[in-house]
């Protein structure tokens, strides 16, 4: 999983003048990543478990829309 983190960033293209974005982006996915192998709090169905904010209760996306995460991000 590790290693899926860091080839998947390194292949961002990043806009000129923001490649400084980078290293900023791989620490703040390894530090998740920490966070989720060792917080058990933060893991699958524990995470699934917790109550939803009330205030997103009637949250829903528009169904007419598509969400395409890899294109969106530059995968």
């Amino acid at each position: 999983m590790l290693a899926f983190i860091v080839e998947q960033l390194a292949q961002v293209e990043w806009e000129e003048g923001q490649e400084h974005l980078a290293g900023q982006t791989e620490q703040i996915a390894l530090e998740v990543f920490e966070i989720y192998k060792t917080d058990p709090d933060f893991r699958g169905d524990v995470l699934k478990e917790k109550p939803l904010n009330p205030k997103l209760e009637n949250l829903n996306p528009k169904s007419d829309t598509t969400l395409d995460i890899d294109n969106n991000i530059g995968f």
